[in-house]
């Protein structure tokens, strides 16, 4: 009896999700090396202290956007994003075509500011293969009310592939976007 009431708990804690404190910490260290590989390959184009991770392997109740100061090492701000459409077990699915609605994965350039229908806005342009059509995919970072600030346990909806961010996390991020002498880069994963 001892045995099945352990089975039956094993199985309800493998179905529910993971708390506050089980959620796993980013790879804060592991996105910093990338972005300072991917600036070097660059070149002086782009701000070289701060640059944007995503990382939509990450479960989408958690923190996936990170504005990072690669010199001090550490985050600038954090928040939820929202990805493009996932498959039937709710992984991110990754498209540059047109119409997919996918998510990209590659590097990318933060453009010029814009006033679209989720309000403040930015422009992407794809700097790799596999996000050459950002611009064309009208891909872009922009803030949505439907996206909460904190860690939740509440599964967002799915963007048309944008990195969409909640409208306080994207007002600090524009903030440092608007002020940057230089333009940043964001690594989409």
């Amino acid at each position: 009896m001892l045995r099945l009431l352990s089975f039956f708990a094993l199985l309800l804690s493998a179905c529910q999700s993971p708390s506050a404190s089980q959620q796993s910490e980013p790879p804060i260290s592991a996105y910093i090396q990338q972005l300072r590989a991917d600036i070097k390959a660059a070149g002086g184009a782009y701000n070289q202290r701060l640059a944007c991770y995503v990382d939509l392997t990450r479960p989408d109740t958690q923190y996936r956007f990170f504005l990072l100061d690669l010199q001090q090492e550490r985050v600038v701000h954090q928040g939820l994003a929202l990805n493009g459409l996932t498959d039937k077990l709710g992984n991110v699915r990754y498209s540059n075509e047109l119409n997919s609605n996918c998510s990209s994965r590659g590097l990318a350039r933060i453009g010029e500011k814009y006033h679209g229908r989720f309000g403040r806005a930015f422009r992407l342009d794809g700097l790799e293969a596999s996000t050459r059509n950002l611009r064309k995919r009208a891909v872009v970072l922009h803030s949505w009310s439907g996206v909460d600030a904190w860690p939740t346990e509440q599964h967002p909806i799915q963007s048309e592939g944008c990195p969409a961010l909640n409208p306080l996390v994207l007002d600090s991020v524009a903030t440092v976007i608007e002020s940057s002498a230089k333009p940043l880069l964001i690594r989409l994963n």
